[in-house]
């Protein structure tokens, strides 16, 4: 599930890249199966606007991971240090030394 603006805009247009690229996959490979009579066609198709779409969508699905690691990252470093007036690293130290006694 996304959370922010940016992730939502980010999976938006990875799912038109994607779209894109299978349309342009579709066409590729009708073309490659087209024995010598479509190979020039299925290199063109490969090396250009299939690769574009492809590179376009594997960019914005890349982007959405990193977005993700500094949500994840914020997420943790407040949960392990925002909980606690001390964080939840001093909590823990309290209680381990409840435990001792």
């Amino acid at each position: 599930m996304f959370t922010t603006p940016e992730e939502v805009k980010l999976c938006k247009e990875y799912k038109l890249n994607r779209d894109a690229w299978f349309v342009q996959n579709d066409a590729l490979r009708s073309s490659s199966r087209q024995a010598e009579s479509g190979l020039a066609d299925a290199q063109k198709l490969y090396t250009g606007a299939s690769s574009k779409a492809f590179n376009a969508a594997y960019a914005e699905l890349q982007e959405l991971g990193e977005v993700n690691r500094k949500l994840s990252d914020a997420q943790w470093a407040d949960s392990v240090y925002g909980a606690h007036p001390r964080g939840a690293v001093a909590h823990f130290g309290f209680l381990m030394k409840a435990v001792h006694l």
